[in-house]
């Protein structure tokens, strides 16, 4: 993907929605992150909480925290914050859509009171004062960004002084990638609407905002039993929904994303691409 642009971004997830709502249904659960797995959780619904709980206790989240969740989604890591550490959460995405289904999920949880879902884009975050937050968080939301270094200045500037940020996501690791894994890695941005860019070039970006007390945890080989799983899923759809296109009935969105997913399998497995959560404080 050459550039990326809020309303690209969004565009994917509206493109998407069905297919979303169809997974969430058959998962279990509503989130499009990877999942944590370990000896007391291997499956699928299990393994998701358990990486949002392993951000939560990395980031030292407790009850009174104020948390600003960015790319929230759907919401589900912001209401188990909620629910689960006691914490003020206020979630922002850029696409609506997704945010509907936030607040619906936060009220049939019983958090609509301390969860907050707000339109604006994480390069902005026009909604967010200075010094009001004491986490942000960030599961796989910065490789959506078409600015990382704009993003880390803005969650600088939200950030009360000693506030911490936690990240999850995919990110090449630090070595140059040959031919086939940058068409590769050029259909997974395409397919995801992201821009997956190098772990080192975050810790730099940290760096020069100003952040401390970096942290950067290498977790692949935990993530790797999720990253399978969608990989194959990918890889079985990939042709069926080639199939539905040739009469009529398929999409080149979702075409895409399960080739992006059988790419991410393919990328992680080749030590191009890794699974990384990283700590830092202002």
């Amino acid at each position: 993907m050459d550039e990326i642009d809020s309303d690209a971004v969004s565009g994917v997830y509206d493109e998407l929605q069905d297919s979303h709502e169809a997974m969430w249904d058959q998962q279990g659960h509503r989130s499009l992150h990877y999942g944590y797995y370990d000896d007391e959780h291997d499956e699928p619904a299990t393994a998701v909480e358990n990486t949002t709980r392993i951000l939560a206790t990395l980031a030292g989240i407790e009850s009174g925290d104020r948390v600003l969740n960015v790319g929230c989604g759907a919401g589900a890591e912001s209401i188990w914050i909620a629910a689960q550490r006691g914490a003020e959460v206020v979630g922002i995405d850029v696409n609506e859509g997704l945010l509907e289904f936030a607040r619906e999920h936060a009220r049939k949880n019983g958090v609509a009171e301390s969860v907050t879902f707000r339109t604006d884009d994480f390069h902005e975050l026009t909604t967010v004062e200075d010094d009001s937050v004491d986490v942000v968080w960030g599961l796989e939301a910065l490789c959506h960004a078409r600015d990382l270094d704009a993003v880390l200045e803005q969650v600088a500037r939200v950030l009360a002084p000693g506030g911490r940020l936690v990240v999850g996501d995919l990110f090449q690791h630090q070595r140059d990638l040959d031919d086939g894994e940058r068409n590769r890695l050029g259909r997974v941005d395409d397919g995801f609407g992201v821009s997956v860019t190098r772990i080192d070039a975050l810790e730099s970006g940290l760096d020069a905002a100003g952040f401390t007390n970096v942290s950067i945890r290498d977790v692949t080989e935990a993530v790797r039993p999720s990253v399978r799983r969608r990989g194959i899923t990918g890889l079985v759809n990939y042709p069926v929904q080639r199939l539905r296109g040739l009469f009529g009935s398929g999409s080149d969105r979702e075409l895409a994303l399960y080739r992006a997913s059988y790419e991410v399998y393919k990328l992680v497995g080749s030590g191009a691409l890794g699974y990384y959560i990283v700590t830092a404080e202002r």
